[in-house]
């Protein structure tokens, strides 16, 4: 009789068996894990995309409607004064119209700051959290179109990081306007939006704000960059006008400036009548274009005789001081000739203030806002569980530019 040999598994082949079973569990789980991780990294991204979307919507329409202007802030006009329809020293609002807290509009970050500003602000600012690490939360400050009252009206907007003492800081949207007053005749006033309080949180969890500006030196020349307000400002203080230089606080980033060119100007007459203008310092007037408006004030003798106005622009001309066209517009001698669409009458001023190279030339004061095409903005958000950080980069075509 032949004897049957039991069938099975060998020892090691159950040894090998469970450690293929463990080398696929250990597989499973791994990717398990590690899908779940991507599927909560995701979860948490698409929330903190989700928070800042109003901040975006709203930067979008704010900076995109933003106004190029000389007069950007509300002020109470007096005809008496020497620029009629324009802002003169004297004409800020006061009491409960105006727009500041103890003469500060930002809330600190600046150790002193104009009365009135003439045109946008772009201050670049940082500050440092509580574990020692520095961020940027520079500071946007225009004028734009806005809803109020189901109406598009002129307001004046502030984009500023707030609580960056917490680990979820804000963006704060302050907002200024006018209303119509109570009774015909009666002045405006001043309201804001909130009523108290840095501002609306439109975003939480925003750690950096950094602005960047598009600009082209030469306003021939089609070339550009983003800068940074402190890197364009050191460029526009050798080639233009008399800038606003904002002084930072000790614990802030020391500069921004606001985009308007002011100062001593020339009404140089030439042959047939016609006349010029240029900036007595020799500015090429980056960023201004044709069709801007420039507002000219007679200081001289034409004071009196020729009022001041607005006056559009019909051609920019570079030329160097002996009224010769200049081979490289990159020469630092190289000036800005402007000439308008309004004719300017100098016949009957008695006698012009100087006269050079055989020119009568006629002082002024001048001022020209400008507006770059576009506004790179990132921010660096922190999601609500304070696990991760990432930033957004977003640029903003401005209309009027």
């Amino acid at each position: 009789m032949r004897r049957r040999t039991a069938s099975g598994f060998t020892l090691i082949e159950l040894m090998i068996a469970l450690a293929l079973t463990i080398i696929l569990i250990g597989t499973m789980v791994f990717i398990f894990q590690g899908s779940s991780a991507i599927i909560v990294r995701t979860q948490r991204r698409i929330e903190a995309f989700q928070n800042v979307r109003r901040l975006i919507d709203l930067m979008e329409e704010d900076i995109g409607n933003a106004v190029k202007t000389v007069d950007m802030e509300f002020f109470a006009d007096d005809p008496a004064q020497p620029s009629p329809g324009h802002f003169d020293a004297g004409e800020e609002l006061s009491g409960a119209d105006s727009l500041r807290n103890n003469n500060d509009v930002f809330g600190g970050v600046l150790s002193a700051q104009p009365t009135y500003f003439k045109a946008p602000v772009f201050l670049e600012n940082e500050y440092t959290d509580a574990q020692g690490n520095t961020h940027r939360s520079d500071v946007l400050y225009l004028r734009t179109l806005s809803s109020i009252n189901g109406q598009s009206r002129p307001a004046l907007v502030r984009y500023q990081l707030g609580d960056t003492g917490s680990r979820q800081p804000s963006m704060r949207r302050l907002k200024f306007f006018q209303q119509l007053g109570a009774n015909p005749g009666d002045p405006p006033t001043t309201d804001r939006e909130p009523d108290t309080g840095e501002g609306d949180v439109v975003a939480d969890g925003i750690v950096e704000f950094e602005i960047e500006i598009f600009f082209k030196e030469n306003t021939v020349s089609g070339n550009g960059q983003y800068l940074d307000p402190s890197g364009l400002f050191n460029i526009l203080s050798f080639q233009a006008g008399e800038l606003v230089d904002l002084e930072g606080s000790p614990t802030s980033v020391p500069t921004g400036f606001s985009p308007v060119f002011e100062g001593p100007g020339v009404l140089e007459e030439r042959a047939n009548g016609d006349v010029v203008f240029f900036a007595s310092n020799n500015s090429q007037f980056p960023q201004v274009r044709l069709g801007d408006s420039v507002f000219i004030r007679p200081s001289g003798n034409a004071a009196g005789i020729v009022a001041p106005r607005n006056f559009r622009i019909q051609s920019l001309v570079g030329e160097l001081p002996d009224r010769s066209l200049p081979t490289n517009f990159n020469d630092p001698n190289v000036r800005t000739t402007m000439r308008f669409e309004e004719p300017i009458d100098l016949t009957t001023v008695p006698s012009p203030d100087n006269v050079d190279a055989g020119f009568p030339q006629h002082n002024v004061e001048y001022r020209v806002g400008w507006m770059p095409s576009s506004v790179r903005v990132r921010f660096r958000i922190r999601d609500k569980h304070a696990k991760e950080e990432f930033d957004i980069v977003r640029v903003f075509k401005i209309l009027s530019s």
